[in-house]
């Protein structure tokens, strides 16, 4: 068996006794990441990653019922000498999953570019909106870092290097449930130097304000947008 990251997800009980009792274990084998989960009302369990060997990954989205039984899976992506990788998912208030993450260039290069996909809940994909694919074709790229939803609002962060050459600016989109995309908004230190500022998380309070972690690589700058 090769080497490489085993995905799993765990159930665990915190309330039986000091030290934690799982309820259950699932195992996704060699060559997997689970990086991100959402549930449903029921207690079903969404979780989003990427599988496959080093450099030829796909992404996949799959569903376990709350006894840790696997319901259905996904698996997507395009063949090519980068990881086709699935970072963030979100649910809207009708039940269907929004994935992000950044695929292979389709261009044939070795350049990421970012994505946003909508699956249904029963993991049937319905539309994917490419975020960067421009930047890709001319061998920049452009990777999706976190994502948030509201009111059926959909907002992914990340970064991109397609706007200013030499620089890595964050971004901030606001998507709706089509896919239709309403603003964008770019954070970049302004210092007239190299260097990456990316947008790292998201998330929202209760009235619908947006707050938004970023990083940067070279600390002389507050990033601006």
């Amino acid at each position: 068996e090769s080497s490489g990251n085993i995905g799993f997800l765990m159930s665990i009980n915190p309330y039986v006794s000091a030290t934690y009792v799982y309820q259950w274990c699932v195992d996704f084998n060699n060559m997997a990441d689970v990086r991100d989960m959402v549930f449903d009302s029921s207690g079903n369990i969404y979780c989003t990653g990427r599988v496959g060997s080093l450099n030829q990954d796909e992404g996949f989205v799959m569903k376990l019922n709350s006894s840790g039984s696997i319901q259905w899976s996904t698996i997507f992506g395009n063949t090519g000498s980068i990881a086709d990788y699935a970072r963030s998912i979100v649910m809207d208030s009708s039940g269907n999953l929004y994935v992000a993450g950044h695929i292979s260039n389709p261009y044939g290069g070795y350049t990421a570019h970012g994505f946003l996909a909508k699956f249904n809940s029963s993991g049937t994909h319905q539309w994917t909106k490419h975020i960067g694919k421009n930047e890709a074709s001319s061998g920049y790229e452009t990777q999706t870092e976190g994502m948030a939803i509201y009111d059926d609002k959909i907002y992914v962060g990340g970064f991109t290097q397609g706007i200013v050459y030499g620089r890595g600016m964050g971004f901030l989109i606001e998507f709706d449930t089509s896919g239709n995309q309403q603003w964008q908004r770019y954070f970049d230190r302004y210092s007239g130097s190299t260097g990456t500022c990316t947008v790292r998380g998201l998330d929202v309070d209760t009235k619908g304000s947006l707050y938004v972690s970023l990083s940067q690589n070279i600390m002389d700058h507050v990033p601006n947008a």
